[in-house]
């Protein structure tokens, strides 16, 4: 039996919780081509994930006359921003693109797509510049070690200048000496 329809499609590689944020796409471009002599008609082209981080996306096709293509190049598949950021560990996922003509499913693909956790980069190949999404860490816990240290550091800050200031019995600024403090201080944090 022949193909009456064929699919093709650009799509990404991988997929994680700063592409989410940034409206970055899983499937950029869908082509759908009738290789048959008759115009079809009344097709259903419906677009899900496995596992479920993203919803099901489903768009209807009046028509494709014979032996044309329909290029579909604003896919706003909707990810799951509590999915991607509970996400803890890489795992592979599935892109499937079923197309229905009635209950029929006349054509399907499948895409295998690298879903990352939430704290994970992609690398170079793909997207590069997402990166910058990982320089402000967004965890709760790093608010929640920022306000610790912030109590600690304001005791200690105060303690050190009058320390430093007693140390050259002279007038210091306090711009002088936080400037001096934070050189010769290095604050590393690790969440888990």
């Amino acid at each position: 039996m022949n193909k009456k329809i064929e699919l093709e499609g650009a799509y990404s590689g991988v997929v994680n919780f700063a592409m989410q944020q940034n409206y970055v796409p899983i499937v950029k471009k869908l082509i759908v081509k009738n290789t048959t002599e008759e115009d079809i008609k009344d097709i259903d082209i419906i677009i899900s994930v496995e596992p479920d981080f993203a919803h099901e996306w489903k768009m209807r096709i009046e028509t494709i006359p014979a032996q044309q293509s329909i290029e579909i190049d604003t896919i706003n598949i909707k990810l799951s921003p509590n999915f991607l950021y509970s996400l803890t560990e890489k795992m592979v996922g599935t892109i499937l693109v079923n197309v229905k003509q009635g209950d029929e499913i006349i054509e399907s693909l499948t895409q295998s797509i690298d879903v990352l956790a939430y704290d994970e980069w992609s690398g170079t190949l793909v997207m590069p510049e997402i990166v910058s999404a990982f320089i402000t860490p967004n965890h709760p816990k790093v608010t929640e070690i920022i306000i610790k240290s912030n109590k600690i550091l304001e005791k200690q800050i105060c303690y050190l200048f009058l320390k430093y200031a007693l140390e050259f019995k002279s007038e210091v600024k306090f711009s002088e000496f936080l400037s001096d403090f934070f050189c010769k201080t290095l604050f590393l944090y690790v969440v888990k």
